[in-house]
């Protein structure tokens, strides 16, 4: 069975997904971009969450957080949004609620599939997914699309599943795809310093492991289909388990962005601390304790990279500047 709604998320999707809908989703999401995954697995509560996570679950928290977040700083109603690892279309088809036009580009076939069906659905109209050779992705996008012919990039869920050099040119190729004053959004990002791996094998300090220090230590993950997939790609070879436990996810931090765009402290005109962020995921004490730290170090770190998640939106320079709204950071991370 799948899992129930929350009444808060029915009442969200039901804005825009009736019942018959729903289910009409749901079979794809099942029969293309989960066909390859076992029945026993599919039947288990982790394959359950993963089939309500990608059915319903990412859409309802783009549509009720994260879009208002993107509201709240830029117009995005006239702009062209190029979105990187689309996946299931579950964002792209939040994003194009609020664009112009979105244009989703992903590696897998089948998730790819699953978002036209998503789209046809739901009777969007301006959002397209592609799927492109992973090799070729960026260059293709970025001979496509053009230098400054974005006005939006985004990257959801994305950056993470990524080796560093793929990481670096999807950062670079995102910027030179904006234009003078376009925004690079990018959200639901695990940050590797935070002292508890969520993502992948929801451990304590495991984002901060070396690789091999972290494919021995897997087996101690409670997450059963992760160190079942690391010691199956262990019994081919050490590089096969090292890929593997990238795909799966190896978060992401400041440095990153900070290696592909320069100073970050004028280009963050949003992050996880606005309102729409904070209301799906309130602050934790580990953050709290990672803000302080960054504090006492008199550290020149944005606090859009001290969240769980990194969520951040960062603007190019040239075009007209939009303005960060004012908080209290020293109220919101009181320990």
């Amino acid at each position: 069975m799948t899992q129930a709604l929350h009444p808060d998320e029915a009442q969200t999707i039901a804005k825009y997904m009736n019942a018959d809908q729903i289910d009409a989703v749901r079979r794809p999401m099942t029969e293309i971009h989960f066909a390859r995954l076992s029945p026993e697995f599919m039947a288990g509560p982790e394959g359950q969450a993963a089939l309500h996570q990608y059915t319903t679950r990412r859409f309802y928290e783009c549509v009720r957080f994260i879009v208002p977040w993107i509201r709240r700083h830029c117009d995005l109603s006239n702009a062209t949004v190029i979105e990187i690892g689309c996946g299931t279309g579950s964002s792209t088809a939040a994003l194009a609620l609020i664009s112009k036009k979105v244009l989703g580009f992903d590696i897998e076939k089948e998730a790819v599939d699953a978002a036209a069906r998503r789209f046809e659905i739901l009777g969007i109209k301006n959002a397209f997914a592609e799927v492109l050779p992973a090799a070729t992705l960026m260059n293709t996008v970025r001979e496509r699309i053009g230098s400054g012919g974005a006005d939006a990039v985004f990257l959801y869920a994305v950056l993470e599943h990524e080796t560093f050099d793929e990481r670096m040119e999807t950062l670079k190729t995102a910027w030179e795809l904006l234009r003078p004053g376009g925004v690079l959004i990018v959200a639901d990002t695990p940050n590797r310093l935070t002292y508890t791996d969520h993502h992948t094998a929801w451990l304590p300090f495991y984002h901060m492991l070396p690789s091999d220090v972290a494919m021995a230590y897997a087996d101690r993950s409670p997450r059963a289909s992760f160190p079942l997939a690391i010691n199956q790609a262990l019994a081919v070879s050490r590089a096969n388990a090292e890929e593997v436990l990238t795909r799966w996810g190896r978060g992401v931090s400041y440095h990153d962005f900070e290696l592909a765009l320069g100073d970050l402290s004028t280009l963050v005109v949003g992050d996880g601390f606005d309102e729409e962020v904070r209301a799906l995921k309130p602050p934790s004490f580990e953050e709290k304790l990672l803000y302080a730290y960054l504090r006492h170090k008199n550290l020149n770190v944005p606090p859009a990279f001290v969240r769980d998640s990194i969520d951040v939106i960062l603007q190019k320079p040239g075009g007209e500047r939009l303005e960060a709204r004012p908080r209290d950071m020293a109220d919101l991370m009181k320990l």
